[in-house]
């Protein structure tokens, strides 16, 4: 990602307005996260692997007739799951009222996830201590964008921007 990065400041940001290189660096990363998550969720899913969460919980992701699934599914899985985290994780909150306590994903991919080990004494407060770190690991760009003071401007005119351009990459 960082060399990414340094190689579209390089190349494409003198040729660029700075409105329209930020608004090309937030959609490009941004679609490039998108791939790589359901990319990562598929792999760690199919063929009896698991995600170091469902490790964690003592979960896996397994198809109807008790095999793991395969790239395919769960790539599929793994996209519908996306899908439902864009609104808002309905698909989740389904789980209250479905009576097999299967999320939208599972159920559209076909798929089932059971317990591959007995429940262990503090998993409950686990769950809590997983949730709450992420919340704060989530906040961290955040964080570092407002310690840092980092925002976006607007050039009013080409004769500064060589300067700007040498003290951000400098």
């Amino acid at each position: 990602m960082v060399i990414t990065i340094s190689l579209t400041t390089i190349i494409a940001h003198p040729n660029m307005s700075t409105s329209t290189y930020l608004k090309f660096i937030l959609f490009f990363f941004l679609g490039v996260s998108f791939i790589f998550t359901i990319l990562y969720f598929a792999w760690f899913n199919s063929n009896g692997r698991q995600s170091p969460g469902k490790k964690l919980f003592g979960i896996i992701v397994l198809n109807k007739s008790i095999q793991p699934i395969s790239f395919c599914k769960s790539l599929f899985r793994a996209f519908i799951y996306l899908i439902d985290y864009i609104i808002f994780g309905i698909g989740h909150i389904l789980i209250i009222f479905n009576k097999k306590k299967r999320a939208l994903h599972d159920f559209v991919a076909q798929t089932i996830v059971i317990p591959n080990r007995p429940k262990k004494k503090f998993e409950v407060i686990s769950i809590i201590v997983v949730i709450i770190a992420f919340y704060f690991l989530g906040d961290l760009p955040a964080s570092f964008i407002k310690a840092n003071n980092i925002e976006a401007f607007r050039i009013p005119t080409g004769s500064l921007k060589p300067t700007l351009l040498r003290v951000i990459l400098f």
